[in-house]
């Protein structure tokens, strides 16, 4: 029972690729980042390590996914930097801004 299906060529693409889940996945690490600054208290920037943004990246990947299904969600990083655990709550309204 073969069927012959027809081929198409897609010619060419009106979206951009830069912009989508890469892009939001960044606004939100940065939005942790700052938070996790003014806990911090110390001197110099959370951005300037590299594990401590990975960890940031990774964890706002998953906040993304949730605050697209829930209005909010408690974020926990356990050791984040200089052993400083970081705790904040993160909202839809306040990552839509």
């Amino acid at each position: 029972k073969n069927r012959t299906v027809g081929s198409f060529e897609v010619r060419g693409k009106s979206w951009d690729t830069t912009l989508g889940g890469f892009a939001f996945d960044m606004r939100v690490a940065e939005m942790l980042a700052d938070k996790f600054n003014t806990q911090w208290g110390g001197a110099g920037d959370v951005r300037d390590h590299a594990r401590p943004m990975a960890k940031l990246r990774a964890r706002a990947r998953k906040v993304k996914e949730v605050l697209s299904a829930n209005p909010d969600i408690p974020v926990v990083i356990e050791s984040l930097h200089d052993d400083v655990d970081f705790r904040a709550h993160m909202t839809r309204e306040e990552f839509e801004k």
